[in-house]
């Protein structure tokens, strides 16, 4: 209680803070300031000119006012102009100045969309060179590398997920899982925003047409929450950025009964922007599963054969809203909300046999989690008179209801049931979190940064167990395997970073502090498990640019991996026939220190990237299996000791012609694990590398075509290893004049991605293997108007998670 009264006190100071602001900057309002906003176009072609000069000049004398640079996609956009009446003019090299109709600002029209300025080209020009004006696969900023979507044709189709098969220090295995660095262990934001769900399963449910942008962010500062093993993966969403109304409908179909659609809406005018994205995805594969595993009891050998098929169905569907509210040209409210429903179902029928006694069976899995969300939000952000000066501030509530369905059955070669278990699970979970930000870059050569947060969490979840009475032929309920739980999960936190530059040498300090508050009780056994603690994660950001495009940054960070509720549940439960899986409340969480060293030199469009980097894993944390009897394992999580990860990822982007580009990415790095379970050593290693070749090729302005292939080779954990396997793709993209475009993707196309592992323990061995049905063909089709493109009509600096990034301003 006394957590939730000091989380309301905040609460209650912060909206205060927020109406004392709102009415001072009211009364400031008086001295107006307008804004223009435009596009330049090539008058020949329709394409759009990057880097433009525009300048606003006065009427009648022609004085300049202010100017600025069109951004890479020709869009300009001038703030801060008083009342009056104005022109613009805008010229780049190899083109005729043109100068645009008379345009009057006031408090009535306070900012004014001209029509597209189109320039003509000078007389001296090279028509038989074709340059499109496209945007690099990848751009490496200071701290991230943003992944531009609309560079992929599956951004047409699919989700997070597809577009990242392709992208640098990410894998994705045939199942959809994905790793960052070789780890699972990730925090996904959208917008900024942590997801309500987390890795693979956030990614799933963010339709790629909607994505403007996606972060990398391996080494975080201790501005972010230091949760995750390998660092944040952020998903930018499109906004569109012209005043009025614009959209986009894309629908999608493939083969195997894969469908979605999803639409986007966005209304924008001088003071009030409304975004809206609605998505529904029913996504279905399947492939074939074997099995093969020997346990070991009493010098007695005792094998089970499984061949046979697995199913997975995926369901989705979800609305997304948010409203800007701008009362004076420094100040902004924002509110979000957002609804939705998911549903990912497993399924699996496969025939066993068992030796050295003979005998054959089949067993039926049936698996299903779904479940409804919402969440909402609200916003501030005031910035100050001079540049990089301002406070922002959030409240934000989640909530989730969800349930999980897991049945085996198993029958006998006369198809009747010798044995079936059922397990339910009903969760009830909600989320709090609250923040403020302080920036204040003092000087051009050094500033500060300092904030506070609190997250509080609070779950419930009840479990429930039965098993298969062949004689009344019905289940039977379980309470001794049957329980409920209660978890209160408290984090409070306070940051600070000192910036300063010496030169061209530019670092950045900072450190965050942590408070961790966690009660556990299991109700059933009336048992509470307590944290209560402190931790401290320092991080350290340097960078050296040895010329305007050359580029050397090295940094540190200390992260934290926190144990989710279902790792600590100390209760043995049946999970199948021949699998109990049981928590463990003694679990620590992983404490990860992570150095990078990167390298980067650009060319326009052509770049090579170097990363270095060395991940130490404290309290490694490992799903460990041992033996219970013949048929039967037993899956728990145990702290085995520590990890090491050491290597080295090289990016290169090339554009030999006007109409070919190719990205060629490689990763290497050594693996180490060290540690014990039960009296065995855990010590195991491996060299892992993959390589992923994407090349692009232009035909015309209107045809995009895509071949990828990606390789990922083996590699180990305490008890497993993976074998190697690698999956090429095709994908072809056509804009329909100008709303219209259609794609056609191909996913596994020579049917390679077999994934194959094999985990081994005292008294056993289990191999298996499942080979997804290929290849995948998906056809999409997307309407845009009013302008709604692809990631486009973005500004210069992008809408990235950093404060000094961020656009809300740049109306």
């Amino acid at each position: 209680m006394k957590m939730i009264k000091m989380t309301s006190r905040i609460l209650i100071m912060m909206i205060l803070l927020v109406t004392a602001i709102t009415a001072q900057d009211t009364r400031r309002s008086a001295d107006f300031r307008g804004a223009v906003q435009g596009r330049v176009l090539d008058n020949a072609t329709g394409n759009e000119i990057g880097y433009a000069n525009v300048v606003v000049h006065n009427l009648p004398d022609s004085s300049l006012v202010d100017g600025a640079m069109s951004d890479e996609n020709g869009f300009f956009y001038i703030p801060n102009i008083p009342a009056g009446r104005y022109y613009v003019s805008a010229k780049f090299i190899g083109f005729y100045e043109v100068l645009s109709s008379e345009f009057r600002l006031t408090p009535q029209n306070a900012t004014v969309t001209l029509e597209d300025i189109r320039l003509k080209r000078a007389a001296i020009q090279m028509s038989e060179v074709e340059v499109v004006g496209d945007r690099p696969v990848i751009e490496f900023k200071a701290d991230k590398r943003v992944i531009n979507a609309d560079q992929f044709a599956a951004s047409l189709s699919g989700t997070a997920v597809e577009i990242l098969e392709n992208v640098p220090s990410i894998d994705v295995d045939v199942e959809g899982t994905v790793t960052l660095r070789g780890s699972s262990n990730f925090i996904v934001m959208i917008d900024g925003h942590p997801s309500i769900f987390e890795g693979s399963d956030a990614l799933d449910q963010i339709p790629a047409t909607l994505i403007q942008t996606i972060e990398i962010i391996t080494n975080p500062s201790a501005r972010y929450d230091p949760d995750g093993t390998t660092g944040i993966i952020n998903i930018v969403t499109k906004k569109q950025k012209i005043t009025g109304v614009s959209g986009q409908l894309s629908v999608n179909a493939g083969n195997g009964d894969k469908y979605g659609a999803n639409a986007a809406l966005s209304m924008r005018y001088d003071k009030f922007t409304w975004n809206n994205s609605l998505s529904w995805n029913d996504f279905q594969s399947g492939g074939q599963r074997t099995t093969d595993k020997t346990t070991t009891i009493n010098d007695t050998a005792f094998s089970v054969l499984g061949d046979g098929r697995g199913e997975m169905h995926r369901k989705t569907y979800s609305y997304r809203t948010s409203l800007d509210w701008r009362p004076t040209d420094k100040f902004l409210i924002s509110a979000q909300f957002n609804i939705g429903h998911y549903e990912r179902s497993r399924t699996s029928n496969q025939m066993f046999e068992e030796y050295p006694v003979y005998s054959i069976y089949r067993s039926l899995d049936d698996n299903t989690r779904a479940g409804d969300y919402w969440g909402t939000g609200l916003e501030f952000t005031k910035k100050f008179d001079k540049e990089s000066h301002d406070l922002s501030g959030s409240v934000s509530y989640r909530s989730r209801i969800g349930s999980e369905f897991n049945e085996t059955t198993r029958r006998d070669e006369n198809e009747s049931i010798t044995d079936r278990t059922k397990n339910t699970e009903d969760s009830n979970d909600s989320d709090w979190r609250l923040k403020l930000d302080y920036k204040n870059m003092a000087s051009e050569t050094r500033g500060f940064e300092a904030g506070i947060q609190s997250r509080i969490s609070m779950d419930e979840e009840g479990t429930g167990t039965y098993g298969w009475d062949t004689t009344a032929s019905q289940y039977v309920y379980y309470p001794q395997y049957s329980h409920q739980n209660d978890y209160e999960h408290v984090i409070h936190s306070l940051y600070a970073i000192y910036k300063r530059e010496l030169g061209p040498f530019q670092w950045q300090w900072g450190a965050r502090g942590e408070y961790t508050y966690r009660n556990m009780h299991l109700n059933t056994q009336d048992t509470t498990y307590l944290i209560d603690r402190w931790d401290v994660f320092p991080s350290l950001h340097v960078s050296l640019p040895l010329s305007e495009n050359n580029q050397v940054m090295a940094s540190y960070t200390r992260r934290i991996d926190r144990p989710r509720n279902w790792y600590l549940e100390p209760y043995a439960t049946q999970r199948d026939a021949y699998s109990v899986f049981q928590g463990n409340p003694g679990l620590e969480p992983e404490y990860i220190n992570a150095w990078e060293a990167s390298w980067q030199l650009s060319k326009k469009k052509n770049y090579i990237a170097a990363d270095i980097y060395h991940r130490t894993t404290e309290n490694k944390v490992e799903r460990v299996q041992s033996v219970i009897d013949k048929e039967t394992l037993l899956f728990t999580f145990a702290n085995v000791g520590k990890d090491y990860s050491t290597g080295a990822e090289l990016s290169l982007n090339v554009i030999p012609y006007s109409f070919w580009n190719i990205f060629l990415s490689g990763n290497l790095y050594r693996y180490r694990v060290e540690g014990s379970f039960n009296g065995r050593s855990f010590d195991n290693s491996s060299n892992n590398w993959g390589v992923k070749f994407n090349n692009t090729f232009f035909v015309g302005t209107d045809t995009r075509i895509q071949f990828d292939t990606n390789y990922h080779g083996p590699s180990v954990t305490s008890q497993s290893e993976r074998e190697g396997f690698w999956i090429a793709s095709a994908a072809v993209k056509y804009d329909i004049g100008k709303k219209w475009t259609a794609a056609l993707q191909v996913r596994d196309v020579f049917g390679t991605g077999r994934h194959e592992f094999t985990t081994t323990g005292p008294n056993f061995i289990n191999a298996t293997a499942f080979e997804r049905e290929s290849p995948i063909a998906i056809l999409s089709l997307t309407y845009r108007f009013n302008n709604y493109k692809n990631g486009k009509n973005r500004p210069e600096n992008g809408e990235g998670m950093n404060g000094d990034e961020d656009d809300l301003f740049l109306f």
